[in-house]
Formats: structure tokens, sequence, C-alpha cells
């Protein structure tokens, strides 16, 4: 035991000494086999480190491999994503090409489908026009042959009389002439009827009677305060004639409102008010009910008066101290009861009224009205107190309420304690402030309120003078038309009663009054006409050129117009016709419009003069119409070249040569007058041989056309003075025998011009040039 302790503490002391040595020195003085021990395990620990950074490099190239892989991968999955919609791009793209071809060549297909739709139209449309143009054509030949057959009714010349000067007493120079002569109601009936109105707007159908005793009574009294002429039973009959309908009655009040000046509509506006007030109504406060009020409204719009107008006047203290002087206003019309003495001119004795004092009597109760206002409040609120702003005040009134409450807001048992007078105080001047607050609001509200007055007032005045400035101008207007349509009517009076007395120097201007011969320049030829007695003489100047054409219209089997020159026998036939045709339509027309017992008519038209070789008048027909023998015909089954042949008549007629020049038939009564033909005869006199007729009653009479030759004019000279003259060129030469006149002078001879010369000298022939501009010397 003691050698294993010497033993034990001897190594102890090896171990600690190396443990302590270790500690302090390092491995180098450590024992050889622990060097050897450290060494390999390091290398073992190297070996380790090296296997592992091995197994790492292997695992990094695995990976590196594997990601490699992945994108080469992800790469071939993206070429043949890419590849796949290249594909399906192409096929789209193919599938597109394919319907926009399709939808080309539908629309190809489309196109040429509305081509031939609308050749189709277009073809119909001509086959339509060809037909209708067929049709007027056969319509118009149909016309000419039948212008006997056009049923006329007799001229009752009485209806043109004035009989009684009813229609005279209702001439005016104000717009009311229109309004009594266009509608049922003039402005007084409107007015009572728009009051009525009022009083019957809100009664049930089972009441007996349409308004109450109270209102038929103030009805009345508008009639007596206006002076109103009205007939109560006239009166009630216009409403029974509308049925009582509302609508109605108001649409015709309306009516004979609407050209009123303000005034008038304020009148009937504010009767309507006074009539809502005139019966205890549904509500006992405003004693007028709700639809009395709806209605008035829905008058005012309708007859333009300011809303605002119509908002302040609802009060009715206000309605009877500012309207009543309209409700009091006269202002007369100017009559003309004596028609034998229409004025030259419109009275103009109202003008300045109107735009003065009729100004001035409207807004002067409007302004006293403001007025007393304002002296009203300078008594209660002191002077000048419609210029101050009130506003002001009542925001620091409001700025020392809200301090006061921010005081009176901590009303707790310390507070009342501590501050208990302050409190107090602050409770007294809110209850004070309140107080002088609607003090304040008060007077600012009747401020406004007379700020609104005064605009209205402005409103009103600028209206006024616009109406005003216009009110002349129209009624100068009205004056004018109204005039001429009354006289006009008298015209019409007059010459009715000269055509019942027979006074035949009127028949040409009766004739026109009533358009019976119109018919004739209707179709391109015209009349002259002349009154004798009982007689009648008419020539009637055909112009078959311009009347019947010479080419006929026919539809093919294919609907086609087809156009070819009538044979002569066919256009000889419809000329015999018409002038057979028109000369029994004027003989009806002229026997149905006036006491005429026997019509001669000369159908006069251009023939050729073969002995000259020139295109003369000449007469076709010339035939006496007898008036009973006229009455016997059956114009609806007559053939007109027949039943002409039934009277004193001339004529030659053959299909083949058509009409030759005959003689007129003697008329052997004098001519008391003469209508002498202007476009009907194509000839015209121009201004500049006025002068000289009127010098030259004897002169005879040159006539100028563009269809004559020189040798013409100089064979005119020589029949009537019995001297050659020489016709010269623009340039002074003698022009030749054949020369036309047209070749000769830049003015217009399409027309015959007759100038009338008194004797063949040389300021005669230079008259005659400035006219014609034909240069003549002798």
């Amino acid at each position: 035991m003691g050698d294993f302790g010497k033993s034990f503490k001897k190594e102890l002391g090896k171990a600690t000494g190396r443990r302590v040595a270790n500690a302090v020195f390092g491995d180098k003085h450590a024992s050889k086999h622990k060097v050897t021990i450290q060494r390999e395990r390091e290398e073992r620990r190297k070996e380790r480190e090296e296997r592992r950074k091995e197994r790492e490099v292997i695992k990094a190239e695995k990976e590196f491999e594997k990601e490699l892989r992945r994108e080469q991968r992800e790469q071939e999955r993206q070429q043949r994503e890419y590849e796949r919609e290249q594909k399906r791009a192409e096929i789209k793209e193919r599938k597109k090409l394919r319907a926009d071809l399709k939808a080309q060549k539908e629309e190809e297909r489309e196109y040429k489908r509305w081509l031939k739709e609308q050749e189709r139209l277009e073809k119909e449309a001509e086959l339509e026009e060809n037909q209708n143009e067929y049709d007027a054509f056969i319509n118009y030949i149909e016309a000419i042959q039948s212008i006997h057959k056009v049923p006329v009714d007799d001229v009752n010349w009485e209806d043109f009389l004035i009989w009684h000067d009813d229609f005279i007493e209702d001439f005016k120079w104000h717009y009311q002439y229109e309004v009594l002569n266009d509608h049922i109601f003039n402005y007084q009936e409107a007015i009572l009827h728009l009051a009525w109105l009022v009083a019957t707007i809100d009664k049930a159908d089972s009441d007996e009677k349409y308004a109450t005793k109270e209102e038929d009574q103030y009805l009345d009294s508008i009639a007596e305060n206006e002076n109103f002429e009205i007939s109560w039973e006239s009166f009630n009959s216009n409403r029974k004639i509308l049925d009582n309908d509302h609508d109605q009655i108001l649409d015709k009040c309306v009516r004979a409102l609407s050209k009123s000046p303000m005034i008038y509509k304020m009148k009937a506006l504010g009767y309507m008010k006074k009539m809502a007030w005139a019966s205890q109504e549904d509500d006992e406060t405003n004693n007028m009910s709700d639809l009395e009020w709806d209605f008035i409204k829905t008058t005012s719009e309708k007859l333009q008066i300011p809303f605002n107008l119509l908002r302040l006047s609802h009060k009715k203290s206000y309605v009877d101290k500012s309207l009543d002087f309209v409700l009091k206003a006269q202002f007369p019309f100017e009559e003309i009861n004596n028609w034998k003495e229409i004025p030259q001119t419109r009275p103009d004795k109202y003008d300045s009224f109107f735009n003065e004092e009729h100004n001035k009597a409207i807004t002067s109760p409007l302004r006293q009205h403001i007025d007393t206002l304002i002296e009203d409040g300078n008594k209660k609120y002191g002077e000048n107190w419609i210029d101050i702003d009130y506003r002001q005040r009542i925001e620091l009134v409001d700025d020392q309420l809200l301090m006061h409450h921010e005081t009176k807001k901590d009303d707790s048992f310390i507070s009342n304690l501590l501050f208990k007078k302050k409190i107090e105080t602050a409770k007294n001047e809110i209850a004070r402030l309140d107080k002088e607050k609607a003090t304040l609001s008060k007077t600012q509200n009747e401020k406004t309120e007379i700020a609104e007055h005064i605009q209205l007032l402005n409103d009103l005045e600028k209206q006024l003078e616009q109406e005003s400035n216009e009110s002349v101008s129209y009624w100068n207007e009205t004056w004018i038309k109204e005039l001429g349509k009354f006289r006009d009517r008298i015209h019409q009076h007059e010459i009715a009663s000269k055509v019942i007395n027979k006074d035949e120097s009127v028949y040409s201007v009766a004739l026109k009054q009533v358009d019976r011969l119109d018919f004739v320049e209707d179709f391109g030829s015209s009349l002259s006409i002349t009154f004798t007695g009982d007689d009648c003489e008419i020539d009637f100047y055909v112009s078959i050129n311009d009347v019947v054409p010479t080419q006929k219209k026919t539809i093919t089997q294919a609907r086609k117009l087809s156009t070819k020159t009538f044979t002569t026998s066919e256009h000889n036939d419809i000329i015999q016709d018409y002038i057979c045709s028109s000369i029994l339509r004027i003989s009806k027309e002229i026997f149905t419009a006036l006491s005429t017992k026997k019509i001669i008519v000369h159908a006069i038209d251009q023939v050729l003069n073969t002995a000259t070789g020139n295109l003369e008048d000449g007469v076709l027909v010339s035939v006496i119409i007898d008036k009973i023998k006229f009455d016997n015909l059956n114009l609806d089954l007559i053939d007109p070249s027949d039943a002409i042949e039934g009277f004193a008549h001339n004529m030659q007629f053959s299909k083949s040569n058509g009409f030759k020049p005959v003689e007129k038939l003697k008329y052997s009564k004098s001519k008391s007058s003469t209508k002498k033909p202007s476009k009907e005869v194509k000839k015209q006199v121009p201004k500049e041989t006025e002068s000289i007729k009127s010098k030259a009653s004897d002169s005879t009479f040159i006539r100028f056309s563009s269809s004559l030759t020189v040798l013409d004019i100089q064979d005119q000279f020589k029949e009537l003075f019995d001297k050659k003259v020489v016709v010269l060129t623009p340039k002074g030469n003698a022009a030749g025998e054949n020369r036309k006149l047209r070749a000769l002078t830049d003015k217009d001879l399409k027309t015959e011009i007759i100038v009338p010369i008194e004797k063949l000298t040389k300021k005669a022939l230079k008259e005659v040039k400035k006219i014609t501009g034909i240069h003549i010397d002798y």
C-alpha cells in the first residue's frame, strides 16, 4: 500500500506538471506520444476536411450538371412552346386570311346584290317616272279637250255686300280688331270668363249652381266697374258652345289677351284674385282655395306675367293697396263707326299717353307702396335704416352669444360657488342678445322684402319701357294690315253693288274679283273683253304653240316612254277641241257670273300670210253664244266642236289642213268699254312711247318685231305716209329688203313693239330709233 501511494503520488506529480507545462508553454514541451497523437489527429482532420471538400465539389458538380440539364430542358421546353405558338399563330393567320377572303367575297357578292337592287330600283323609278309623265301628258290632253266640263257655280253678288254696320263697328286701330275677328272672346269677355273660371274651378259636379251668390255679385261688379257692355245671355251661350270646358275657355281667354299690354293682363289677374277672395273656401285663413291658387298660377304662366309679380301680389292687403289702380284704369280704344269716312292714317293721340302716362300709372302705386314701407321702418328702426347691413350686426351678436354660452357651459356645483356672479351675468346677456338678434333678423327680413319690391319695380319698369317702344310700331303694322283688309272689303262691296245694278263698266273688274277666267292664262292663252249692255265681245288669243304640244308620248310594252310627232289630223283635232271647249267654258263662266245675254267670241291666233310669208293674227273661229240656247246644252255629253256649230259661227276646219282664217261676225252695238291685252296679244308699248301717245291721239302706228323684214317696215311707211323710207344697218349702209330686223338692232324684238307716229319727220324717226334701235331715214 505504501509503494502504491508513492507511485501514485509520483505519477500524479508528473501528470500535474505536464498539465501545467502544457497550459503555460503549449505543446512544445508536451510528450512525444502526445505530439504524435495530435499530428495524427490533425492529419485525420485534414483528410476528413479534404474528403468533405471533395464531396462538396462532387456535389456542386452534380448540382451544376443537374442545373445545366434543367436549364437545357427548360430551353427545350421553351423552344417547343415557341414552335407550338408559331404554329398556332400560323394556323390563326391562315384562318384569319381565309375569313378575310370569305368576308371579301361576301362583300363583293353583297355589293353585286346591292348594285343589282339599285339598278332594279332605278329602273322601277324610271318606269314609274315614265308612267307618271305619260299620265300627266294624257291628263293634260284630256283637260284641254274638255275644259267646258269643269263645274261652275253661279256667283251670288249679294254675298259681297255689306248690309249693316256691324262689320265696321269691329274695326279698331289697336290689336283688338284682330282679336275680335279671329276669336270668340274680346278682351272684355276674356276678363269676365277668367273671373268666372276662378269662381267655378273648385265646384263639384253635384252642385246645383256653378258660382255662389257672392261670386255672381262680384262678376256683376266687374262689368259695372269696367263699363262693359256685356250680354249675359251671350256670355253664357259662349260657354255652352265650348261645353263649359275650363281648358277650352281658358285657351280662348289667353288667345284674346295674348297681345294685350301688361296692364290688361294684370287687370285680369287682379280680378281673378279678388274673385277668389269673394267667397269662403277651404282655407279660412287665406280665403283662397288651393285649386283657385293653382289655376291663377297656370293662367299667369300662359299670359307670361312674371312669377315674382304674381308671388308678391299674393297677399290680399298688397292687392287691395297696390293693384286697385289696375282695376280702375280705363284705356279706351279708337273706333271708326262711319265706314264711308275711313281715315287715311292711324290716330296717334294715345301714343304719348301709352308711352308716359300709361307707364306712370302702373309704376307709381308700387313706388308709393315701397316709400310707405321705408317710412314705417324709419319710425320703428330710425333714419336711414334701409342703408344699414344688419347681417354684420347679427354676426357680432352670434359671436357674443357663443362666448356667453361657453361661460354658461360650466354649470357645476364648484363653479356655481366660485363663479356664480359671472355665470348669472352670462345668462342675462344670452337672453338680451337673443332678443336683439330676433329684432335684427326681423328688420333684415323686412329690408329683404322691400329689396324684392324694388327689384320687381325695376323689372316691371324695364318691361313696360320695352312694351311701350314696341307698341306704336305694332299698332302701325296692325293699322296698315287691317285697314287694307277693310278697304278690300269695301271695294268688293262697291263692285258687287254695281254688278247688281248692271253697271257694265265694272264687269271686267268683277270677273277678276271672283277669279272666273284665270284658267285661260293657266293654259297659256289670253283674253280681251268688251262689254256692251247685256252683251259681251271677246277676243280669245289662243297661242296654239304654247298650249297644244306637237309631240305625243306613249308607253311601250317594255314600259319605256316613247315620243313621236303627232300626225297632222291628230294635232289639228286637239287644236279644234281646245278652241271650241275653251269658248264654251269662257261663255259658261261669264253667264254664271254676270247678267250677260249674248257673247261673241273670236278665237285668234297667228296664221301664215301666203302673200307676204309672214305670220299675222287671223280669226280661226267666230261664234255668237246665246244664253238661252247655251243653258239647254248638256256640257258633260256634248262634243265641243259640234256644239259650236249649233250657234251662229264662222269656222273653216279640216283635219288635214286645220283652221283657215275667217271673217269676224259683225257686232252691231257700239262699244262702251275696252280691255286691251298685254301678255295675251304679246304686244307691249314701252315707257318711251307714253309721251308720244299722250301728245298724239290721232297718231298712226308702226309694228316692229324680230320676224319682220326691212321690206315689211317699208311697206308700212308706204301705206301710212305714201313715202319710201330707207332702213340702215348699224354701220349706216342701206339694209337689204329681206334682212330681218333682229339683225339690225341690239334690242329685244321677240315681243312685238307698236310705235305711234303722228307725222313722218326726222324727230319722229329719232324717237323710233330710241325705242326700237332701228335707224330709219327718208
